[in-house]
């Protein structure tokens, strides 16, 4: 998914919410009605709110598909 973005820097940005449909290429588990793009006061930003046990965000969208990433550190 990745393995042809730019990585000579120490980071790639693989996760935004910023853009027309950022989500594209992830899948979605738990229904798309429990993933919300928000603003939040304290971040000053978008953030998603996930809701639900079973709701989550899966990158790659395909398990098939390796995420392609060559950094050593993966930061949340």
């Amino acid at each position: 998914m990745f393995k042809h973005a730019y990585h000579g820097g120490a980071a790639v940005e693989i996760f935004t919410t910023a853009g027309k449909d950022p989500l594209y290429n992830f899948k979605i588990d738990g229904g798309a009605k429990n993933v919300k793009k928000v603003f939040d006061k304290e971040m000053k930003g978008s953030i998603y709110s996930i809701e639900g046990p079973t709701s989550k965000i899966q990158i790659p969208s395909s398990e098939r598909e390796a995420l392609g990433l060559l950094q050593p550190f993966l930061v949340f």
